[in-house]
């Protein structure tokens, strides 16, 4: 067993003076055992001193140290003080504390000093990147008309063949009133308001409307459900209104 120096917390275990280490028993022939040594061995294995090159590394192992279910036992042994050193045991100890939210197989760019001072936002920052992500690229694959699967793991298919929940009046009702919130408070409309990333995105609980309305909106408006671009469907929309007069 080899000690560690002095390391700070890992994974938001509280005290300044308790150490990162990781627990190796070289002498342990248990599969469990060997399977820690692997695992911490790849955890420290030399980078050339490049952190963007372990970051990847740590968050591999922290992930499979918690899928099987000895992260605690790590975190326990990060604070007695035991175990080899590590390369960057900051970056570990933010790969450790990654491990608290899900967010799948993706790595997040390399923790900045100040996000590294504020763990706890920044993997709020991370979770909520990672849920845009995912809600946009679904919204993508239904615009371009490929199928994506339910909860239920049923195939759905593309939002123009879709049935809309409002009817045309009802979405021509939001996107005027979107509209005129966001000429009242920012001067003027664009379509990208609409997406769910945009910072000034209302959503249709709030009354607001979804790019995939947008789209249904555009099939009221045109009598037919072709497969067309968000920006497409936009300007169908945004003719049908000038001709009307509603913009």
């Amino acid at each position: 067993m080899v000690r560690n120096k002095k390391r700070p917390p890992a994974g938001g275990t509280s005290g300044g003076d308790q150490e990162l280490t990781i627990v190796v028993r070289p002498d342990s022939n248990t599969p469990e055992a060997r399977a820690q040594v692997i695992l911490a061995e790849e955890a420290h294995a030399p980078s050339g001193g490049d952190p963007q090159q372990v970051w990847p590394r740590y968050v591999r192992v922290a992930r499979n140290w918690h899928r099987r279910g000895k992260l605690k036992e790590f975190v326990e042994a990060f604070a007695a003080g035991e175990g080899p050193d590590v390369e960057f045991p900051e970056l570990l100890r933010a790969a450790v504390a990654l491990t608290r939210i899900d967010i799948g197989k993706t790595v997040p760019p390399l923790p900045t000093d100040a996000q590294f001072a504020d763990l706890d936002l920044w993997l709020e920052e991370a979770a909520a990147e990672h849920q845009r992500s995912v809600k946009n690229q679904r919204w993508e694959r239904e615009l371009r008309g490929l199928p994506r699967n339910g909860g239920n793991g049923k195939p759905i298919g593309p939002a123009r063949l879709q049935k809309s929940k409002y009817d045309r009046e009802e979405l021509l009702r939001r996107l005027r009133l979107v509209i005129a919130q966001h000429d009242e408070k920012l001067g003027g409309f664009e379509r990208r308001y609409l997406d769910h990333a945009s910072r000034y995105y209302i959503p249709v609980r709030d009354g607001g409307i979804s790019n995939k309305q947008l789209v249904f909106l555009a099939n009221f408006i045109a009598d037919n459900a072709e497969e067309r671009s968000t920006e497409a469907a936009w300007k169908i929309v945004s003719d049908y209104l000038n001709a009307e007069g509603s913009t």
